[in-house]
């Protein structure tokens, strides 16, 4: 005989149980959730860790690189070389604005101990508050190889008004392939090609890519023989094939360096040879005459 207590029992515990949510699943699913937040969240990065013992060493390396003997100051080198990454905040804490004489020996130090894993502590050193440091920082940054620094690195130029500085972040953004470098490069290359020649054409290396050849295809396209002259030399390493027959017509150039700087770049465009520096008139007529015909039976 049934109980009259139990029928009541039985559906309420029914409905109970429906309505509840089941702990133990919840518990599992939230644990999940906390096991991958820690999993996800970053560590802070940090230079690594110098003893007080090799920090108190490498301030005297560092000033041993001033040293008249160039013994003493090869030793200082390869021993804070020894030390890596870890002796750069003290590197650039020692540069000066007011005693430059040093800064090119911490510089060449600095250069031999940075690593990719480093660009992201070196960014904000592009808006130290000396200009010694930001003028070095893009350098480092270049060595370095890390892309992940590229929005810091065009904020700071924007910034910018050290004409040096600037060239630096300019040469780094080329280096590590942003066009956003290429005004800037342009302008180095239309001012003192010569004078920064391998500098300018590394640069435009690390560019070539449709993005620049476009960029510097528009620069030719004008009427300035100066700016035609400066898109033919970067076009010789940024550009692509798709620019040789906007470059064939400067081989009937008047202008001796036009004619040059047109042979230049189909040279390297299409035989991957590297721009020559110059070339006799005869050269320059026999050359010419080869390109137009090779170039007069291209598709």
């Amino acid at each position: 005989m049934t109980q009259p207590g139990r029928l009541f029992w039985i559906p309420a515990l029914a409905l109970a149980l429906a309505a509840a949510p089941v702990p133990a699943q919840a518990g599992k699913a939230g644990l999940t959730l906390k096991r991958t937040a820690k999993k996800t969240k970053k560590k802070k990065l940090r230079w690594p860790k110098l003893p007080p013992a090799a920090k108190r060493k490498a301030k005297a390396w560092i000033y041993d690189l001033a040293h008249k003997n160039p013994l003493v100051v090869r030793k200082a080198e390869g021993n804070l070389e020894s030390l890596g990454p870890a002796v750069l905040p003290l590197l650039l804490s020692s540069m000066s604005d007011t005693v430059p004489t040093r800064n090119p020996a911490l510089e060449k130090a600095a250069l031999a101990v940075v690593r990719k894993e480093n660009a992201p502590l070196l960014a904000p050193f592009l808006f130290h508050h000396l200009v010694s440091v930001r003028r070095l920082a893009p350098r480092l940054l270049a060595k370095a190889g890390n892309k992940e620094i590229l929005p810091s690195l065009r904020k700071a130029l924007a910034k910018e008004k050290d004409p040096k500085a600037r060239e630096g972040m300019v040469l780094a953004l080329c280096a590590l392939g942003d066009t956003a470098g290429l005004p800037g490069l342009f302008a180095l290359a239309r001012k003192d090609f010569f004078g920064r020649r391998e500098e300018i054409l590394q640069a435009a290396r690390s560019l070539k890519g449709k993005a620049a050849t476009q960029w510097l295809l528009a620069r030719l396209s004008g009427k300035d023989r100066k700016d035609q002259i400066t898109a033919l030399r970067l076009l010789a390493l940024a550009g692509t094939k798709e620019a040789v027959r906007a470059v064939a017509p400067f081989l009937d150039a008047n202008n001796h360096a036009l004619a040059l700087e047109a042979i230049n770049t189909l040279r390297s465009l299409v035989d991957g040879k590297k721009p020559m520096k110059h070339i006799s008139v005869f050269q320059l007529i026999q050359m010419r005459r080869e390109w137009k015909a090779r170039v007069g039976g291209m598709k």
